[in-house]
């Protein structure tokens, strides 16, 4: 869900009407999304990290046209399946936002029904923000390599969502096509929801809803 991210939001009336409190709600993600953004964009311009990118990474073109690993030889689309599999069953990256870095390129274009962003850095803000990771989990169902530079993930995930009305995402059943350019570098990372649509999957980020027990 790339179009929301998370914090807090103040003085939300106490016992408001349902009209009301759905723009409430809709207000607060849109705020928090801009604050996201403006971070991530602050990052970028961050000097002291700019200097560390200089002295330990290579120039990374748009689109990936460069590598992070120094010109040396790309990794085959079966070591980048090893590395997502681990990224998404052990760090469960989808909820977390804990990815490997080193196998996308830098202007990645990343997409789900919801919208489209550019960047793994500016998807792991908003990851880290939106998903509570105690209460949240991926099961990774089946991955594997479908071209000779696409791979796919099959998964569902759950979990609770980091907004003052503690919305519940109910299991949701997805798969991920990966991309991979000529540098052995992830271009395009596409999520595809199999069980809901996009406004399903808003609708229940602006509902509070119970866990089942």
């Amino acid at each position: 869900m790339l179009s929301y991210s998370v914090g807090t939001s103040q003085n939300l009336p106490k016992v408001p009407s349902p009209g009301h409190a759905v723009s409430q709600r809709k207000n607060c993600v849109h705020s928090h999304y801009r604050l996201c953004s403006r971070t991530a964009r602050s990052l970028a311009r961050d000097p002291v990290r700019a200097r560390a990118q200089r002295l330990n990474r290579p120039h990374v073109a748009a689109m990936g046209t460069k590598n992070y690993n120094g010109g040396k030889k790309p990794r085959t689309v079966t070591e980048i399946k090893k590395i997502l599999t681990a990224d998404i069953k052990t760090r469960q990256y989808l909820v977390t936002g804990e990815l490997s870095e080193e196998i996308y390129a830098k202007r990645c274009r990343i997409s789900d029904p919801t919208g489209v962003i550019w960047g793994v850095q500016l998807y792991k803000i908003i990851i880290a923000r939106l998903f509570d990771p105690q209460r949240s989990s991926v099961k990774l169902k089946k991955i594997s390599v479908t071209g000779p530079s696409i791979i796919e993930a099959s998964w569902t995930k759950e979990g609770f969502l980091q907004l003052p009305w503690n919305p519940y995402l109910t299991p949701q059943e997805g798969k991920t096509l990966y991309t991979i350019n000529e540098d052995g570098l992830i271009c395009d990372h596409k999520q595809i929801w199999t069980n809901m649509t996009a406004l399903q999957g808003i609708r229940l980020a602006l509902t509070p809803i119970k866990r089942p027990q």
